[in-house]
């Protein structure tokens, strides 16, 4: 939990932190923030598996995160990394620098090519809505809106409903 990990901040006082940007029902983008408001010195390098990302990297960044690598790094390049940013510099893993700059040159919402009715039904959904509920909102069909939901997960190339809202807020989609 986000206090847990905030008293072990408080207790241990480390030099670097591996935050995973997804942690379970914990935005990493948050505790980051969290982190970095109560502890300066403190200095965080974001972890994760989903390489699909690309804004990931800058939303990491902008919370405060002094470095980013995706979990496929060798031990080494972990080690390396870490004594990186306790010196108080950046570290980008290869992947990550490829993604930062993608996403410094693409916007998030062209980056999934959104239609304007697929953002819409990316707002309904982050609000929990049925299929149903999105149809009868957006004066569509419920097949039409199933579409839409199909065509959302095929574009952020996620397993669920749940998978494209976690997605869309990281991306910073949700209005």
């Amino acid at each position: 939990s986000l206090e847990e990990t905030i008293q072990e901040c408080e207790s241990s006082q480390p030099d670097v932190v591996l935050i995973d940007m997804y942690l379970q029902d914990l935005n990493g983008l948050d505790v980051i923030k969290t982190i970095k408001e109560r502890y300066e010195a403190i200095h965080v390098i974001a972890i994760t598996s989903y390489e699909k990302e690309p804004t990931l990297v800058q939303h990491a960044l902008e919370a405060g995160a002094k470095g980013f690598v995706y979990k496929t790094i060798s031990i080494d390049e972990l080690a390396s990394a870490i004594r990186k940013v306790a010196k108080n510099e950046y570290y980008l893993s290869s992947d990550a620098t490829e993604n930062f700059i993608l996403s410094r040159t693409t916007p998030s919402q062209a980056l999934f090519e959104l239609t304007k009715r697929e953002s819409e039904v990316l707002q309904y959904l982050s609000q929990g809505l049925s299929n149903g509920e999105i149809a009868q909102n957006l004066h569509l069909s419920i097949n039409t809106a199933k579409f839409h939901v199909r065509s959302l997960i095929r574009k952020f190339n996620a397993s669920s409903r749940k998978d494209v809202i976690r997605i869309a807020r990281q991306n910073r989609l949700l209005k």
